[in-house]
């Protein structure tokens, strides 16, 4: 199986969900159809770590009937021995949590596609290519205390100056336009075309 350990510890951190099996573990992809190129690039690697043939499907949902339906595209990485380490990242309940080695999985290229999952990059200046703030991660299915050692954990691995910032009732990590460059460097060579938007500084 080639190594797509550090790409599953960034999905999970961010929009993945998990499936537990009595003799592994499964993870739902889904994305919203204008991702469609980077939800492909992501099969494609599983496929060729031999943990999924079934290509991509389509999605269609609404929230209400006032709604516009809202289209997405996603696949399933059935439950295999390979993906067992991701049982860690829930609890009995379904709840994703945070494992307590997260400092030892995440690396570059799990951040890498951490942010790409769930990263918001800055706002730009009207009229201009000038970004005007940092990035942010929506850490939403995070607890305080979760955010709190995911934030400790950038700082001492690079030096990445991180915020908490409030969202209702969650956190989210902000990263300082400071950071971006050190941020930058550390993540494209695992980032997708599509999403190096979210990384320009």
């Amino acid at each position: 199986m080639k190594d797509v350990k550090s790409m599953v510890v960034g999905k999970v951190l961010g929009d993945a969900g998990i499936k537990k099996g009595k003799d592994g573990a499964g993870l739902g992809i889904r994305h919203s159809i204008s991702q469609h190129e980077y939800v492909f690039e992501t099969w494609l690697r599983f496929k060729d770590a031999g943990l999924v043939e079934k290509q991509p499907s389509l999605y269609r949902s609404r929230r209400s009937e006032k709604d516009r339906y809202t289209y997405n595209v996603g696949f399933y990485v059935p439950v295999s021995q390979e993906l067992a380490f991701v049982n860690e990242w829930q609890d009995e309940s379904g709840v994703k949590i945070l494992p307590g080695n997260i400092e030892e999985l995440l690396d570059p290229e799990a951040l890498a596609y951490w942010i790409m999952d769930d990263g918001q990059m800055g706002s730009l200046k009207p009229g201009t290519n000038i970004v005007t703030g940092g990035l942010t991660l929506c850490t939403d299915n995070f607890t305080h205390e979760e955010v709190a050692i995911l934030i400790d954990v950038l700082s001492r691995k690079w030096g990445l100056k991180t915020t908490p910032n409030k969202k209702g009732a969650n956190l989210r990590i902000y990263f300082s336009r400071a950071s971006m460059p050190t941020l930058a460097e550390l993540v494209s060579p695992y980032m997708h075309l599509s999403m190096m938007n979210k990384i320009r500084h």
